[in-house]
């Protein structure tokens, strides 16, 4: 059986109910021009909790502390299909909501604000609507 890479991911919400995406560009993993949520690998020895704060910052510039998000109770699994070939993912992924702020781009993704009802139209990454759509339900 092939191994299962662990990884996490947040669904973040600004005040104006957009969602921040990333576009995956030529020096990331995934595949150019898909769409998915902040995300990466957990690193050996790593809490989910705090490799979720660590590529939130690395791919979009946004500082967060760990005790900000939520834990969504779905952990997700799925075979990503990457430039280097299909690996098997869990994902367990985070919400929370900040201000709209500036975002800083990466060698590996383009971070931008997405309205809801637009990013279903988006090349988008495995189980990202339901994540968003779990993320939603948890919302205050």
């Amino acid at each position: 059986m092939e191994k299962e890479i662990s990884t996490c991911g947040a669904v973040i919400f600004d005040d104006n109910n957009n969602v921040l995406l990333v576009e995956h560009l030529p020096g990331a993993h995934n595949l150019t021009g898909k769409f998915g949520l902040p995300a990466g690998h957990v690193e050996d020895g790593e809490a989910s909790s705090e490799a979720v704060v660590r590529e939130l910052f690395e791919e979009t510039g946004i500082k967060l502390n760990k005790g900000t998000f939520k834990r969504l109770p779905t952990v997700y699994h799925a075979d990503i299909e990457q430039k280097d070939g299909v690996q098997h993912m869990l994902w367990e992924v985070f919400t929370a909501q900040v201000e709209n702020c500036a975002l800083r781009e990466s060698e590996e993704t383009r971070p931008m604000w997405v309205r809801l009802e637009e990013a279903r139209d988006l090349n988008l990454l495995p189980n990202v609507l339901e994540a968003i759509r779990e993320a939603e339900l948890l919302r205050v």
